[in-house]
């Protein structure tokens, strides 16, 4: 696996997102790269984040310090959503 926790923090700050779909978001971060996220595929088997399963509460994301963040507090680190399809989506979705 790629050393992925040597880069300047700032590269992980998100800024701006869009609903695209039924738990699916884009990411938009400062630097310019996107990412699409099926949150569908998250297992929500580890407590706090089984209110995301809920449309109207997941579709109540904001973006507070660079990041997603829901309601209650529930967040998914930004190195994580910016290395989503490289590394993340397997380990959230087992």
């Amino acid at each position: 696996m790629k050393e992925i926790f040597t880069e300047d923090p700032s590269t992980f700050n998100i800024a701006r997102f869009t609903i695209l779909d039924d738990f699916v978001i884009e990411v938009i971060f400062k630097n310019g790269k996107v990412q699409v996220i099926d949150f569908k595929e998250i297992k929500y088997n580890r407590g706090i984040w089984n209110a995301l399963q809920e449309l109207s509460y997941f579709n109540q994301v904001k973006l507070d310090l660079n990041n997603l963040e829901w309601p209650n507090g529930e967040d998914f680190n930004p190195r994580h959503l910016y290395y989503w399809d490289e590394h993340f989506r397997k380990i959230y979705s087992e």
